[in-house]
């Protein structure tokens, strides 16, 4: 039981520990991140890896950063598209 915390510890004090994308839609998926920083570079990597072994391309549909105790949690939302599809474009920026 020690060991296992140790490394729990370990693994969030290191750097990152990713989840696996998670399906939550046609095409679309989340994956999250609990690290030391706040950046979705780790999660984007891991969705971009994940669309690849399909042969298809990443398009970011939203993130969300929230700090936690001894580090931060970041969470994106994807899609895996092909890259002709026509949803795969430039993102456009919506004012709120």
């Amino acid at each position: 039981m020690k060991g296992a915390m140790t490394l729990v510890l370990f693994l969030i004090l290191s750097g990152c520990v990713t989840a696996a994308p998670q399906s939550i839609g046609l095409d679309t998926y989340m994956v999250e991140t609990m690290g030391t920083n706040m950046t979705v570079q780790p999660a984007l990597d891991k969705a971009t890896a994940f669309c690849a072994k399909q042969s298809k391309k990443v398009l970011l549909l939203t993130t969300n950063k929230a700090g936690v105790l001894l580090g931060a949690n970041t969470s994106i939302t994807f899609m895996c598209l092909d890259p002709d599809d026509p949803r795969y474009t430039t993102p456009v920026k919506h004012k709120e």
